[in-house]
């Protein structure tokens, strides 16, 4: 089946009959115009594709100009959502902890590398001129990097651009899919929401005292939706004292970053009652959204990071903490072995606390008697009483697990009786309250 290169014509265009194919017709210039507005790209099948075929270094900003602002561009969805992933990036870029930094560029600087001469002259010739506000040129470039790596750049049209692939340059952004960035709108919490919608309209308020143009009306309009997405708020942020140093007079309303909130957090450690330890644990776990049925931007790990943008809390990463605060796995609660006394009740019942499933245990057919597999420094959190009552031993065939319920401060201050799973084995159990198993390995010695 062969496939058009243009699209149809729409029902309603302008356009002038055409005569015979393969036969030129003489037009007015305005002829054009009616062509490209009488295009019906609506279902045009390249809202996922790339657009290289535009004969100019500056291609992708223009492109983003053009798709940004027309609602009849076919990937006018695509290019909106990420100019709103990217903004909302910018915005909470303390809040998340985002790793996101500037490098300015001035093509027309004379201590530009030797070896780039041709390359940013070819850019000064070919320079867009339109822009929000006269004092900021495309002479200037600012590339914004996510750990190091360039994921867009300013644009004196868009105030942002992205780059045409972030493939492997962002982590830990729930609204980036692995590709590009998405609509950040449905995965942010009602937090960040108002953190967002806040710094957009102080965002919009400098976007007023620009001078009157087309673009500057397109680009209040997407400013104005953006934040009736988000939700109206009256709330005004509290900004940090951090800046991405970028200097042009258009870009300093993106420079400074909401600053973090103190949210308390869902995943702390709650100790026995008469007990109260110095230092504060945090217990994450990727598993925590599905066991509590709650998305991950709404729990809270320490201050704005949630366990869907706490990139810091993944392993891979230092995360800065105060030095009451402490992160803990599950493997930390316990020790790398179960030891077992090959007697059944080996201790008197009268003298020592008895957990929960440990008096019918056998290992290899002998009746034996566990020692807790637990580490020390959870008697610094429980007395020993509360800590026995939490730990349960399973017999499984020849195996003994031990599962111990940590009750962690949930959503909003609600407390959720946990029972914390070890890596190396599956979820055996569930509660009403929110509750997982966590079990080492059973070895003898």
């Amino acid at each position: 089946m062969p496939k058009p290169l243009l699209p149809r014509l729409a029902v309603d265009n302008q356009v002038t009959t055409f005569g015979d194919a393969g036969r030129w017709d003489k037009r007015e210039s305005g002829e054009l115009e009616r062509i490209s507005e009488g295009l019906d790209v609506a279902d045009t099948k390249i809202a996922s594709a790339e657009v290289d075929s535009i004969p100019s270094m500056w291609a992708r900003p223009l492109l983003f100009e053009m798709a940004l602002y027309d609602t009849r561009h076919p990937m006018h969805k695509r290019i909106l959502g990420e100019w709103r992933g990217l903004l909302a990036m910018l915005a909470l870029k303390e809040w998340c902890n985002f790793p996101l930094t500037t490098d300015q560029i001035n093509i027309t600087d004379t201590q530009n590398p030797p070896d780039a001469e041709e390359f940013l002259q070819a850019l000064q010739k070919l320079l867009p001129r339109d822009t929000l506000d006269q004092t900021t040129t495309w002479e200037t470039l600012n590339i914004i990097l996510f750990s190091e790596q360039p994921i867009g750049l300013t644009s004196p049209t868009t105030l942002v651009s992205t780059a045409v692939s972030c493939l492997g340059r962002i982590q830990r952004v729930p609204w980036f899919n692995g590709q590009f960035l998405i609509d950040p709108v449905l995965e942010l919490n009602d937090f960040e929401k108002e953190a967002v919608a806040g710094w957009l309209k102080h965002l919009r308020t400098d976007s007023l005292i620009l001078p009157n143009s087309k673009i500057k009306d397109g680009l209040n309009g997407l400013l104005h939706k953006f934040i009736s997405d988000l939700g109206e708020t009256s709330a005004i942020p509290t900004f940090s004292s951090t800046n991405l140093s970028m200097t042009q007079e258009l870009f300093k309303c993106l420079n400074t970053p909401v600053a973090p909130k103190d949210l308390p957090s869902s995943v702390e450690l709650i100790p026995s009652g008469n007990k109260q330890p110095n230092t504060v644990l945090l217990v994450p776990d990727e598993s925590i959204p599905e066991k509590w049925d709650v998305k991950p931007q709404n729990i809270v790990v320490w201050n704005g990071q949630t366990l869907a943008t706490a990139h810091s809390f993944s392993g891979k990463a230092k995360v800065s903490l105060p030095e009451h605060v402490h992160l803990r796995k599950s493997e930390d609660f316990f020790t790398d072995q179960l030891f077992v006394i090959q007697q059944e009740k080996a201790f008197h019942d009268h003298s020592t606390l008895v957990a929960e499933g440990s008096g019918s245990l056998n290992f290899n057919g002998v009746l034996v008697t566990p020692i807790l597999p637990i580490s020390e420094e959870l008697l610094t959190y429980f007395d020993p009483k509360d800590l026995n009552d939490r730990i349960t031993f399973v017999q499984q065939n020849n195996s003994i697990t031990v599962q111990i319920r940590l009750t962690l401060s949930g959503i909003n201050n609600n407390p959720s009786c946990y029972l914390y799973p070890n890596s190396c084995f599956i979820l055996v159990a569930i509660t009403n309250k929110s509750t997982f198993n966590s079990k080492p390995a059973a070895d003898t010695a």
